[in-house]
């Protein structure tokens, strides 16, 4: 809180000149009143027309008021939005330094949707503050302020009579805010619930597709959006009565006024002319008093939500920079009985730890053991709890950030590329490296041959988070990155876990050249490894087990004295080969599951409704835009009439508070005070009627509303899971969660363009009749403003829509660099990219802030113009009803009448709000049309769909492609039923996309793919899922219990069944031993939990699901050597009598397949077991050569081995 008081300070000029510009706007704007009360002065005090010239002079006062007030309102505009968009670019700012601040742990407590609704969404609330909430409540406060002085000037006891429901206003405000105030920070919660929630469901759509079960994933995605929307309409329900009671009470003093006033005329203490002057001014601060007290009331409540929100953001404790900054002496590292937890869960203990500088050093150990989180302390990832971290003798705490990451290299596990180009990704290793640099590192790191082979080569912009890339290639990129920075430090954790064997060869030679700078020097290298082959010649091996390191030395010693690694070692030599080809076939035979057909797991959902994208078209015509509100409002259609019926009888009672007003004053002229107190009555019926009304009709609103949104949004969730997984390359999840949650959210605003031109044209048309009635001239001047406001409307609605389309690309680009940000933090960090990074964020902020700045600036006179149409009618119908009454045409009375029922005619007439209103809804439709176009997965009906009869598969010259790229082409293959069927080839040459082929999470280009003889375009997906189990080479997890997440492949699962399936993957006793076991969240993807963690986690998922086919893709990547034997085992358990297909770059575990498709350039090189394509195929033999060559390679080979006995202290 205290950092924005600190922005607002530092613009309080601005904000001072924007909210007193607002006040003589307002002040301008109640000239015309006391004008009018001139002039109908003058008119009673001069009866035969003597008065007339001045009356006219009065005519044209008013009319320059009221071009003074438009001036002063289009200054105030510009200057409150400039401010405004100004504060919001700095805050974003600061909010993205922050997160660079910020100790890792902070991101395994907040994920990506929350973050992003902070940073988006709720700091573009406080632009309604700044922008609105500020002049607006300057002006609606002056308006009351400077109206009641003058009265107070003229007449203090009608003055006291119309203050009088203020107390009274302010009272019923403060009661509603203070019962409002304790749903704030549950609103706010709810909200950052569903940005979470709409993207965790994007992110995950290949699990939710391959496991097809919606009845989870889909489940909790409508709940959230349910418990949204329960929440938001709840809150404005809250809020209606007060809204209602404001409608009546911001015409009290009009209702206090009129019979006080009446009362004292008739004992002579008054004249007509002050009451009029009285009547007019309190029909006039109706509207500001309505929007002080009802919109005001909930934009502050929503503001003060988003200032909450972002300041606890700003105030969270954060990794702090020394004062007295010391560098570091060398590059060797220490870690000095180093402690840490996540929250209640213990990571390291006790650790001490020596890398020698220059030097090798290895860290195994199984998964969970603490290893990434020692490389991430290494970096001041996270603060210790206890002990030190040292880099060249100086304490990381006591380095700045940038001294420190200069000095290290970081290849990270879970690998992130940005969304720009393959080149500029490499070059964020170093920002000065040259074309040349980066492609040479390219080279070294193996990658240059794929990139040349992409459409653009270098200039290729990846996708968030990798796009269409393999793992492997993703992994060489990373690497290519950190050879590039050429950094003294190189931290390696997994650096090769997806690589292909071809690759990984060269790979080794890669990080050995990368051993030594281009100084010479040799580099102090720190490598985490679970493939034991490629540390054996390391000048160190670090064993750490349970958070602790338990051992240290080279290979040799540790075989000799290290239980653990010897262990270790073994296992990985000894890892089993799944397949059967090894003479151990399944001696069960496994009955083929019946596959289910879709009717029988189709989720259904009350609230889904089938969306047709042509249906979303709002043409020009009132009647598109009724069929569009038609197909909107569905089944609630009814209620929508209901608020219209609503709307369409509270017209007739708005219309009558200026005709009762006009019918007091005709009695008091015409001393009928039977006729004049009849008004009166009539005045507090209408008030009564029009606040009863407003509520019935709201209240049918906000749940229709509500359910539109709720409509849409499930609609999507189901159109999205129905989608191919290429949609999501192009629609990044920032703007499906954008279109789900902005533009679902304003198609409901369909409901307010229609009740308030319902409302609005029937007032209109009443009140005009009833000044035709009294004189058809001034009748006809009056409604004058009518076609100025139109024409004023038609220009600024083709300036909006101009205006929108020009905002769309920067407001796009500013949500996906703010999730794409968010999400990259840890790669930010690594390579101190903070300013780097920081540059295409800011200018994505720029942009938005210099249009969005724009887009107000020039909409500003248009605003201006039209809240000021009307008004300038009023002053003509003064202007030129003095002509008339000087040529002696229109009586007095009859002009002050016109005068009193004019007011009527303006006030409820917003259309330049409703033309906006109409463009958002507009656009928001348009937008959902690209969503709900994208052509689904063809399905065939249930009783028309193919069932397979066996587990065979079959690919028919198939060829496929992401774009231009052609990624498969002609592939014909046959896998085998109740077989092991294995994948290798270089990555990129398509294997992973095979696999998504045969799930259908894409549709073939060319050919066909069949399963048991059925086409799996004629299966529905639900069956087709039923017979597959998955595991991906990119683990996901939900941000939900570990329990969940594993049932998610079975959800009728008992608990037991859970824990065996967790057993069977290994990963049981990690579970239990966290200190919520299997309550315990996996964070955002599962980020709470280590690569091998999630991987083990992910198996045990498919193990439960327990479907016929089977595939794997670099299943056992990031596990050590113990649990991949174990889970190997279960693997190869599981795959007896089931058809398996895997893609292994460990090519010892597939060596027993049944079959090896050797894949290259999208095409199938060729098929065969493992001996007979070692004997004809070269590709084949060149990856076990290079294999081998890698796991013998040494890699610092300049130096001799060196026995190194650390002293591990207990």
């Amino acid at each position: 809180m205290r950092r924005l008081a600190f922005y607002l300070r530092d613009r309080r000029l601005l904000i001072a000149g924007s909210a007193a510009l607002a006040v003589l706007s307002a002040a301008f704007g109640l000239a015309p009143f006391l004008l009018v009360y001139a002039a109908i002065g003058l008119m009673l005090e001069r009866p035969e027309y003597e008065g007339a010239s001045t009356v006219a002079l009065l005519g044209g006062a008013a009319v320059a008021a009221i071009l003074l007030k438009t001036w002063t309102m289009i200054g105030s505009h510009n200057l409150a939005h400039r401010t405004a968009y100004e504060l919001l670019y700095d805050l974003r700012l600061e909010l993205a330094r922050k997160l660079g601040r910020l100790p890792l742990g902070y991101f395994q407590k907040r994920d990506t949707g929350q973050l992003k609704h902070t940073m988006h969404e709720q700091v573009e609330r406080i632009e309604e503050g700044v922008a609105h909430l500020i002049p607006d409540f300057a002006a609606s406060i002056a308006v009351p302020l400077v109206a009641y002085a003058a009265m107070f000037a003229i007449d203090w006891r009608l003055a006291l009579a119309a203050s009088a429901a203020a107390p009274l206003l302010f009272f019923m405000y403060r009661t509603v805010q203070r019962k409002m105030n304790g749903y704030r920070h549950r609103y706010g919660e709810a909200q950052a619930r569903l940005s979470s929630a709409l993207l965790r469901y994007v992110h995950g759509m290949k699990v939710i597709k391959a496991f097809a079960r919606s009845e989870h994933a889909y489940g909790q995605f409508a709940e959230a959006v349910k418990e949204s929307e329960r929440m938001t309409t709840g809150l404005h329900l809250r809020s209606l009565p007060l809204k209602s009671a404001t409608v009546i009470l911001s015409r009290a003093p009009l209702l206090l006024v009129l019979p006080l006033g009446t009362f004292l005329y008739v004992r002579s203490e008054l004249t007509l002319a002050t009451l009029v002057f009285f009547m007019l001014v309190t029909m006039g601060i109706g509207k500001p008093l309505l929007k002080l007290m009802g919109t005001g009331g909930m934009v502050s409540f929503r503001i003060a939500a988003a200032v909450r929100e972002v300041g606890e953001l700003l105030d969270e404790e954060e990794l702090q920079e020394p004062e007295n900054p010391k560098l570091p002496e060398g590059c060797s590292i220490r870690m000095d009985r180093v402690s840490l937890g996540y929250g209640d869960r213990k990571v390291l203990s006790d650790v001490c730890l020596t890398v020698p500088e220059g030097k090798l050093t290895a860290l195994v150990g199984p998964s969970g053991a603490g290893k990434s989180t020692v490389a991430k302390l290494i970096a001041r990832f996270w603060d210790v709890d206890e002990g030190g971290v040292t880099i060249g003798g100086a304490d990381v705490r006591e380095m700045t950030s940038e001294v420190r990451m200069a000095k290290l290299s970081f290849v990270l596990q879970d690998e992130f590329l940005f969304e720009e180009s393959i080149m500029e990704n490499i070059r964020k290793g170093r920002e000065e490296a040259t074309d040349a640099e980066v492609i040479a590192a390219a080279e070294q790191a193996g990658c240059h041959d794929f990139i040349m082979q992409l459409p653009r080569q270098y200039d290729t912009v990846v996708g968030g988070h990798g796009g269409t890339l393999s793992g492997g290639q993703r992994q060489l990129i990373a690497i290519a990155r950190a050879i590039v920075k050429d950094a003294p430090i190189v931290i390696l954790d997994e650096a090769t876990a997806f690589v292909d064997p071809e690759n990984e060869g060269r790979l080794r030679d890669a990080l050995s050249a990368l051993m030594r700078g281009k100084d010479g020097r040799g580099k102090t290298m720190l490598m985490i490894a679970h493939r034991l082959s490629s540390i054996v010649h390391a000048d160190q091996i670090v064993v750490m087990s349970e958070g602790t390191v338990r051992a240290a030395g080279t290979h040799a010693e540790l075989l000799e004295d290290c239980e653990l690694y010897r262990n270790m070692w073994q296992a990985y030599n000894t890892s089993p080969a799944i397949g059967t080809r090894s003479g151990e076939r399944a001696s069960r035979s496994t009955v083929q599951t019946p596959p289910r057909r879709a009717s029988e797991t189709e989720p259904s959902d009350e609230d889904a409704f089938a969306l047709d994208s042509n249906e979303l078209t709002l043409g020009r015509s009132p009647v598109a835009l009724w069929k569009a509100i038609k197909r909107l409002a569905a089944g609630s259609f009814p209620q929508f009439l209901g608020s219209l019926r609503c709307a369409a009888l509270e017209s007739p009672f708005i219309a009558t508070a200026p005709l009762s007003a006009a019918l007091a004053f005709y009695g008091l002229w015409t001393e009928n005070l039977t006729l004049a107190w009849s008004g009166i009555g009539l005045l507090v019926a209408s008030l009564v009627g029009q606040g009863v009304l407003f509520y019935l009709g709201h209240r049918h609103a906000l749940r229709l509303e509500g359910e539109i949104r709720v409509r849409l949004r499930t609609q999507l969730g189901v159109h999205l899971r129905r989608l191919p997984l290429g949609f999501y390359d192009k629609y990044p999840a920032s703007t499906v969660e954008s279109r789900m949650r902005m533009d679902a959210h304003n198609s409901a605003l369909f409901h307010t363009i229609a009740i308030s031109s319902v409302r609005g044209l029937l007032v209109a048309l009443l009140v005009s009749g009833l000044l035709l009635a009294l004189d058809w001239r001034l009748a006809c001047i009056a409604l004058a403003g009518v076609p100025l406001s139109l024409a004023v409307t038609a220009a600024a609605d083709r300036k909006f829509a101009a205006l929108l389309d020009s905002q769309d690309e920067p407001r796009k680009e500013a949500n996906r660099r703010i999730t794409e940000y968010i999400r990259g933090v840890p790669l930010i960090r690594a390579f101190g990219l903070k300013s780097a990074q920081l540059r295409p964020f800011m200018k994505a902020m720029e942009e938005y802030r210099d249009r969005s700045i724009a887009f107000n600036r020039k909409l500003a006179g248009y605003i201006a113009l039209d809240g000021v149409a009307f008004e300038l009618g009023f002053a003509a119908v003064l202007a030129a009803g003095a002509g008339l009454y000087a040529q002696g045409a229109v009586e007095p009375l009859t002009l002050s009448l016109v005068l009193l029922l004019t007011l009527g005619l303006y006030e409820p007439l917003p259309l330049l709000e409703l033309a906006g209103f109409r463009r958002l809804l507009q656009r928001a439709l348009r937008n959902l049309r690209e969503i709900f176009g994208a052509p689904p997965l063809r399905e065939p009906a249930a009783d028309e769909e193919e069932l397979p009869q066996d587990g065979a598969i079959a690919l028919k010259r198939v060829g496929f492609s992401y774009g231009e790229r052609q990624i498969l082409q002609g592939v014909t293959l046959h896998i085998p039923e109740r077989q092991v069927t294995a994948l290798v080839g270089p990555s990129g040459s398509g294997k992973t996309t095979l696999l998504n082929l045969i799930a259908r999470f894409w549709d073939v280009e060319q050919g066909s793919v069949a399963i048991g003889g059925a086409d799996v375009r004629q299966m529905r997906s639900d069956t087709l899922m039923s017979q597959l189990s998955m595991v991906f080479q990119d683990v996901y997890l939900f941000n939900d219990t570990l329990m969940n997440n594993i049932r998610f492949g079975r959800p009728d699962a008992t608990d037991e069944q859970v824990y065996a399936a967790a057993r069977a993957a290994c990963c049981d006793s990690f579970i239990r031993e966290l200190p919520q076991g299997y309550d315990t969240m996996a964070g955002e993807g599962g980020g709470n939990l280590s690569g091998g963690e999630r991987q083990r986690i992910a198996i045990a998922r498919a193990l439960l699901k327990d479907a016929p086919i089977l595939l794997l893709d670099e299943a056992t990547a990031s596990m050590d050597p113990d649990n991949e034997l174990l889970v190997t085992r279960a693997l190869q358990e599981l795959a007896l009598g089931k058809t398996v297909v895997m893609i292994a770059h460990r090519l010892h575990t597939i060596r027993n397949a049944d079959r090896i498709v050797v894949m290259d350039q999208g095409r199938v090189a060729d098929v065969g077991a493992h001996e007979e394509l070692m004997g004809r195929n070269e590709l084949y033999r060149r990856f076990w050569n290079e294999r081998l060559r890698a796991e013998t390679r040494t890699w610092n080979e300049h130096t001799h081995n060196l026995p190194i006995k650390e002293h591990i202290q207990s």
